[in-house]
Formats: C-alpha cells, sequence, structure tokens
C-alpha cells in the first residue's frame, strides 16, 4: 500500500515536472518567436529613413524659386545709391548744406534780409567761435574775428559775406580787420578773409609767433610796426601763424594798443568806433599783473588767460546808441574798465558766455538792453546757465526774449537805424540740422536696404554650391 502511494505520489511530481516542462518549452518558443521580430524590426527603421529623406530633398529642389535677377540687381543699385548718398553727405557736408538750403529750400542769398542805411552788425553763424561783420551807413566794412578753423566754419563765414554782405557789390573790400586775440576759434578763417579780399587796415594782438619774438627783442620792426613796449604774449601755433604770415597783404598793420578813435561816415551820420586796449595781463594768480610779458612757464606759448586779456573792447556809437564787442576779453579786462565803460544798448558776451568772465559787477555797469551770445556745441558748458541768471538779475535787467544766442537763432542782425531804433533780424543760412538729419535717414535706409536683400544673397550663395 504503501508501494502504492509513493507510486502516485511519483506520478503526481511527474505530471507536475511535466507541465513545468512543457510551459517552459512553450516560452523558449515564444521567445525564439518574437526575438526574430525585433530584429527583423530594428534594422528596417533606418532602412525607410533614408529613402523618405531623399525624396523630400528631391521634392525642394523641384518646387525651389528661381533667383529674380532683376529684382537683385533693382535692390543693390539702390543700396548703391543709398551708400554714396550717405559719403556724399559725409565727406561733403558743406556742398550738401548748399544743395539742400540753396536749391531744395530756395534760401537765396540776401533775400530775408532789408535793412535801412544804417549801422548794421551781423553775428556770423560759425559755430562755437566768433565771426562778426560791422557794415557801417557809407557802407564799410569792418571785420572782427574769422571764425574757427573748420571747413565748415570757414565756408560759413565766407558764403554769408558773398550772399549777404558783398551780393550786390562789384568790389570786394575789408576796409578793417580786427583780431581780437590768436585762438584758433577767432583767428581760424583769416586765411580765407586775405585769400577772397583786399583787407585794407588790420588790427592785431599784442602776440607773436617766435620768429616775430625774436625781432621785437632786438628792436626790429614786425610788419611795418615797431612794437614800442607794454605786455605782449607769445603763441605758437599754424594757424595764427597763418594769419601773421598774410599781414603784408593789408595796406597798414595797427597794434589794438596804438589804435586811435574812428569816425566813419558823414557829419550828422558819423559812428564812432572805439578800440578799447587793456593794459593789464593775468599773470600767475588772480592777484597779480604784469605791465611787460605775460609768458607762462612755457617758454614757447602764454598762459591761455593771458592771450584771451588780449583782446580789446570795441565799441560802436551810432544815433546814441552803443554796441559793444567784447572777444574773449577776461575778468582782468573788466577790472580796468568797470568804472568807465557806462551803459551799452548792446552787448556781446565774452568768451562764448563762460561764467569766469562776465561777471555780475560789470554787468551792472554795462545794464545792456540785449545781449549776443556767439556760441556753438562745445564740451566746455558755454553759455553758461550762471551767466543768464546774471543777465536776467534784477540789478541787470535783461530780459530772457533780449538775449540771442548764434547756436538758437543761427545768424544775428542788430541795425541801429538813421532814426536811432535798434531793429534785430537773422536769417538761417546754413541750418546744419537739415544734414543731421539727412545723413541719418540715409545711415537707417541702408540698415534697411541690407536687410532686404540680405537674404537674396544667401540664396545666390546656396545656388553656387
Amino acid at each position: 500500500m504503501s508501494n502504492n502511494r509513493n507510486t502516485n505520489t511519483g506520478k503526481a511530481w511527474g505530471a507536475a515536472l511535466n507541465k513545468q516542462r512543457a510551459k517552459a518549452a512553450s516560452g523558449i518558443v515564444k521567445v525564439a518567436t518574437t526575438t526574430p521580430k525585433t530584429s527583423t524590426t530594428s534594422p528596417k527603421k533606418p532602412t525607410s529613413k533614408k529613402p523618405t529623406a531623399t525624396k523630400s530633398k528631391t521634392t525642394k529642389k523641384q518646387t525651389a524659386k528661381p533667383l529674380n535677377v532683376k529684382v537683385l540687381v533693382a535692390k543693390v543699385l539702390v543700396f548703391v545709391l543709398l551708400v554714396g548718398g550717405a559719403l556724399v553727405g559725409s565727406l561733403w557736408t558743406h556742398e550738401t548744406e548748399r544743395f539742400i538750403n540753396h536749391t531744395i529750400l530756395q534760401n537765396k542769398g540776401g533775400a530775408e534780409i532789408v535793412l535801412d542805411d544804417g549801422l548794421s552788425v551781423h553775428f556770423i553763424d560759425v559755430g562755437q567761435a566768433d565771426a562778426i561783420c560791422v557794415q557801417f551807413p557809407t557802407g564799410e566794412v569792418m571785420m572782427v574775428d574769422s571764425g574757427v578753423n573748420t571747413t565748415k566754419s570757414r565756408n560759413a563765414m565766407n558764403d554769408y559775406l558773398q550772399n549777404y554782405i558783398f551780393n550786390d557789390r562789384d568790389d570786394h573790400i575789408i576796409d578793417w580787420f580786427v583780431l581780437t586775440h590768436s585762438d584758433a576759434d577767432h583767428v581760424g578763417g583769416a586765411g580765407v578773409l586775405f585769400s577772397n579780399y583786399t583787407i585794407k587796415t588790420v588790427y592785431r594782438p599784442a602776440t607773436f609767433t617766435l620768429e616775430e619774438h625774436q625781432k621785437v627783442t632786438a628792436g626790429q620792426p614786425v610788419h611795418g610796426q615797431v612794437f614800442t613796449g607794454g605786455f605782449y604774449t607769445l603763441h605758437q601755433t599754424k594757424i595764427f601763424k597763418t594769419f601773421v604770415d598774410n599781414l603784408d597783404k593789408a595796406d597798414e598793420v595797427i597794434f589794438h594798443k596804438d589804435a586811435t578813435p574812428l569816425t566813419v561816415g558823414n557829419t550828422g551820420n558819423e559812428v564812432a568806433v572805439n578800440i578799447l586796449k587793456s593794459n593789464r595781463v593775468y599773470y600767475g594768480s588772480e592777484s597779480s599783473y604784469a605791465s611787460n610779458e605775460g609768458r607762462a612757464s612755457n617758454p614757447v606759448n602764454s598762459t591761455a588767460k593771458a592771450i584771451n586779456s588780449q583782446s580789446p573792447y570795441i565799441v560802436l556809437e551810432y544815433k546814441t546808441k552803443k554796441i559793444m564787442l567784447t572777444g574773449d576779453a577776461t575778468d582782468m579786462n573788466e577790472l580796468e574798465y568797470i568804472s568807465t565803460i557806462g551803459q551799452m544798448d548792446v552787448f556781446k558776451l565774452s568768451h562764448h558766455g563762460a561764467r569766469g568772465d562776465n561777471s555780475l559787477a560789470f554787468l551792472q555797469q554795462v545794464k545792456p538792453t540785449f545781449a549776443v551770445i556767439t556760441v556753438g556745441k562745445n564740451n566746455h558748458g558755454h553759455p553758461h546757465k550762471e551767466v543768464f541768471d546774471r543777465l536776467q538779475h534784477s540789478t541787470v535787467g535783461v530780459l530772457e526774449e533780449n538775449i540771442y544766442t548764434t547756436q538758437t537763432n543761427s545768424n544775428i542782425i542788430i541795425e541801429i537805424t538813421p532814426t536811432g531804433d535798434i531793429d534785430i533780424n537773422g536769417v538761417r543760412t546754413s541750418p546744419n540740422i537739415w544734414v543731421t538729419y539727412w545723413m541719418l535717414a540715409t545711415g537707417l535706409l541702408v540698415i534697411l536696404a541690407s536687410a532686404l536683400f540680405a537674404n537674396e544673397f544667401v540664396r545666390l550663395g546656396k545656388r553656387k554650391k
């Protein structure tokens, strides 16, 4: 019986074992059948993509639009024209201004100015510089300074003289040329004046080049004039030397200190001109003066303030009205004349409206009705706000609307009429802002044009490949 039980148990165990073997065999078969499926599918993936990619490339080439050569050429021509315009505006600014102002804007010389036969003073817009033309009732002309040594400034001065002073005259005669001092923003256009006009008399500062200085110390004449003493300064610059080298073209050369009062015109219609030369010069400290040389420690050039102090006060009086011109006169000049200068109707502020000059005490003595500042774009802060405040101080009393600057008002013309009235006119001959914005617009158009057809060049490059 036990044997039967063992036999049955063995049979059950064998049956179970046979079932497990059958399952295992079945599993092996399944694995064997799935493994080939996986292996056959994976190599097919890259094979199926390759023909698809090739097909899309072929389709893209077949559908690509042909390059429109005419459009590309047109865009290139537009680009070239815009770049050319920008170059013209950059390299030939003055010619561009003339084209815009005299052709497009029809701003012809002399058309806007209608003056009486009185005394007119023209503050020419030459940037951060002085160039002032005085036209007397008799038609005679005096120039005070000549702008800065830039093409724009020289051309602005010369164009103004040609279009508004000598436009209806056969002669080109400047009867007097007063150089206040030797700084570049006052002597810069002297070469243009000597080249284009006949200059009769030159009033010059006692400022010398090194070559002139050697003659002065040896007691020799300088351009026909013997320097008889008094303070002098040294200034060895190329542009001042240009002025000195041209002095022989003038009929007469006079030092400021030797100037005598002028009377221009006929009795009853005359203009009195006084050139008031300072006998003081800044030297060393604020409280120190020298009666001879105003040289700095540098043996070549004098101090800037000593050179500025060479500027004389020029007072024009007509029909009891007075106009005062100052160059870059300093507070040292003010100290000498503060007690004697008297009231002025029109005052040209010194040194482009610098606060170191144009003191409140001096303005209280001058007490002008109208103030003019010759100034342009600069890095000095000219004209200083403090100077405007001084002008409008209750003890000076210049109204804000009676303060004119060449930077804001461009060319300023102040006329004293034969009846003694003061008229103020202006003319904008060279509005540089037009050129500035024109060039900016051109630059933006160049960028836009580049962006427009840059893609054409990329496509062209791909076609070549």
